[in-house]
This record gives C-alpha cells, structure tokens and sequence, in this order.
C-alpha cells in the first residue's frame, strides 16, 4: 500500500512540476533558451541522467541540445561542448530518433543491449556513441515533437533512467512535456523567421547606403558584430545586445541623401564638403524616426548620434558625456575601429598597434572611457571576425597579420 502511495505521490509530483515547466515554455521566445529548458526539464521530470533534443530541418534531424551529467564529469566541460557540437541525423528509421521523427510513435527501450534483431540497428548509434565515449546507455525514451495538426517538429530522447528504466508511467509525462514544447518551438521558430527577415530587410537598406559609398556589406556585418559584444561585455541585458547587433547597420543609412561626388571622394573633403557629409547622421535619424518599431526605434538612436563625441565635439547635436545615448556611444567607437583598420577610397588600412594609438589617444576625448577598456580586454575576440567578415581585397586588411602573431605568440 505505502509503495503504491509513494508511486501515486511521485506522478503527482511529476505533473505538477510539469505544469510549471508547460507555463515557463508558453513564456519563452528565443529558440536557443527553449530548446535548452525543454532538454534540462525533461531531463529533471523523468530522472534521467540525460537528455537530447532534435530538430527536423530540410537536410534532416539536426541535434541541437543535449545533458548529460555522467558524461560532463568524465570527459571535462571542452570536451562535453565538441562531443555536444550540432550535426545531422538522416531522417530515416535506421536510427531510433529517426524512426520516431518518421512514425510519430513513443518507443521505450529498456536496454540497448538486449534488443531484438530486427530492431538492433535502431540502437547501434548509442552503441556506437559507447564505444566512443566510454559511457554506458542502457535505457532510452524517445518522444516524438508532434504539434496538433500531427506534423512532427523534433525528437526529444532521455536517456538512461536514474530507476534503472523508464516505466511506462514516465511515457505519459514524457509525451505531456513534448506537447507543449512543440507549440512553444513552433512559435519561437516563426518569431525567429520574422527577426531574420527583419534583419535581412534592414541589412539590405543598410547596404543601399554601404553601396553608394564604396563600403561592403562586411563592414556592415563587422561593426554591428563588434557593437554587440561591446554592449555584451559592459553588462547590458541580452536583447539589448541582439537589438544593438540588428540596429548598428543602420548608422549611415542617411548617406542615401548624400552626393556621389562627396561620398566618394578618394581624397580628403574640403570644409564645405564636410559640412555637407556631416548632415548625414541627422538624414539617418529623419528617416528612421517615427516608427513604433523598437529596433526601428533604436536604429534612428543610433543613426542620430554615432558621431557625438564624449567631450561633446561631435555632431550634429554636440552632446557629451551621458548625454549621448548608450548605443550611440557603442556604436562610435565600433564604427571607428572597423574604418581604421579597413582599407578605404581615400586611406589604406592601419596595423594593429597604429589602430589601438589612434582609439587610445580618443579615450575620454571622443570614446567614453568604459566602452574602449571593454574593446581592449579580449581583442582576439574582435580580431577574429575579420576572418569571418571579409572581401576579396588581399590589401584590405593588414590586422589578420597582427592576428597571426598573436596566435603564434599565444602558442610558444
């Protein structure tokens, strides 16, 4: 009787717990952050000692997120995030989460080793993944992501009951716990679709701007890139950075109103010509303003004032200090970093240390103070998306030379 009572005070728990987590999943929007709460909660609910998460995309299920706590311990946390990195399953019912993707059916396998022989190779991936790692899988529950309609939308599997095995008790928690995580990452993947083609849409009106300008759509990419791990490193919330990196493209926006013969200028602008290019941060903010749209919002923040100075020399308003706003500040000292060390019309590219004299020397005078320490603590980190960002101008930059020393520095 009290057996039976603890196994009914347990489900109850269970459900209960599974409530709350339901209400926490409706509540989340970025599709990372679901997809890593659906893994750890599943993984607390059935008391397992991991976890791992599927999405099925065009090429396939691709493994997106996974716990395991045995495996974390034994092979270190580096090791854990390679063996962790995303890859794809084929969609077919040679393996088990394929085969559950496929036929939108729970399977419950109580020991990978003692399966029958027409359905072995549904485990040889975890026997595989053993002989690999070391590790142990003896038991797996394999749940299927089914939104109402009965289109699958992921696979999610636990692995290895605490309780030696996955009872059939733990199917329905299992499958109550999936059903709402497939609504939540539904919904999450088409706010995602919506802010990619947002961004898609402000990156290519940025370009508009970039084009007539000679510059490339990797400035575009390197400063907003730089201008979030900037906003990152000073503390700022998460969606500020994600907002920052989506509204920095917009800076120069206001070029559009601008004339060819002073944008691209290949020497240096006279005193009326630069009057003339200095209207383009107030054109930027004009075309911007207005919209209800809070990245819209903080694109014309942004496109007013990227070029105050914190000593209040800038324009086109003068402001300095805090005055200014924090994404402009951001964004001054981003934009300026990526333009010196860039090859442009009317400059070649500087070398690291040249770069590093000309944002120190504006440390206080142009630059807030903060915001250049920020830049110069992990400069590698900066460094390397011009790699990754990049035209086909061999002489475009001369800092990945700096790079590679530092590297090689880095190796001794």
């Amino acid at each position: 009787m009290n057996l039976e009572y603890d196994a009914m005070a347990k489900r109850v728990a269970a459900l209960e717990r599974l409530l709350q987590v339901s209400i926490q999943l409706t509540t989340e929007t970025k599709l990372s952050n679901l997809l890593k709460t659906v893994v750890h909660e599943g993984r607390v609910l059935l008391e397992a000692d991991g976890a791992t998460l599927y999405l099925v995309e065009p090429d396939g299920l691709r493994f997106h997120v996974s716990e395991n706590e045995t495996l974390k311990k034994q092979l270190g946390a580096k090791e854990w995030r390679r063996l962790s990195a995303p890859y794809v399953v084929p969609m077919t019912s040679e393996s088990m989460v394929g085969h559950v993707a496929l036929t939108g059916e729970c399977m419950n396998v109580e020991n990978v080793y003692s399966m029958p022989e027409d359905n072995a190779h549904l485990v040889a991936g975890a026997q595989a993944f053993d002989k690999l790692t070391g590790y142990t899988t003896q038991s797996l529950l394999t749940v299927p992501l089914q939104v109402a309609e009965g289109a699958v939308v992921g696979v999610l599997q636990l692995i290895n009951s605490q309780n030696g095995s996955f009872s059939a008790a733990d199917e329905p928690v299992a499958q109550g716990l999936a059903a709402t995580a497939s609504a939540a990452i539904t919904k999450a993947m088409l706010t995602e679709q919506i802010k990619d083609a947002r961004q898609e849409t402000i990156i290519r009106l940025a370009r508009a701007a970039e084009f007539r300008d000679k510059e490339t759509s990797a400035h575009i990419q390197r400063m907003s890139h730089i201008s979030a791990i900037l906003a990152r490193r000073m503390g700022l919330s998460e969606k500020f950075c994600e907002d920052l990196l989506v509204a920095a493209p917009m800076h120069d926006v206001g070029k559009i109103g601008i004339p060819d013969s002073i944008l691209q200028k290949p020497g240096k602008l006279n005193a009326e010509e630069w009057e003339i290019m200095k209207t383009h941060a107030a054109i930027g903010g004009r075309i911007l303003a207005g919209s209800n749209d809070p990245i819209l919002q903080l694109s014309a923040e942004v496109a007013l004032a990227h070029h105050e100075k914190w000593d209040g020399s800038g324009y086109p308003e003068g402001l300095s200090g805090e005055n200014i706003p924090l994404s402009g500040r951001i964004v001054a000292l981003a934009d300026v970093f990526d333009a010196l060390c860039s090859k442009r019309c009317y400059k070649e590219a500087m070398t690291l240390d040249e770069v590093t004299s000309i944002i120190q020397a504006g440390r206080g005078a142009h630059f807030q103070p903060e915001v250049v320490d920020r830049l110069f603590e992990d400069l590698d980190e900066i460094l390397e998306l011009y790699e990754l960002f990049k035209n086909d101008d061999p002489d475009e930059f001369k800092i990945l030379t700096d790079l590679a020393m530092r590297r090689a520095t880095h190796a001794r």
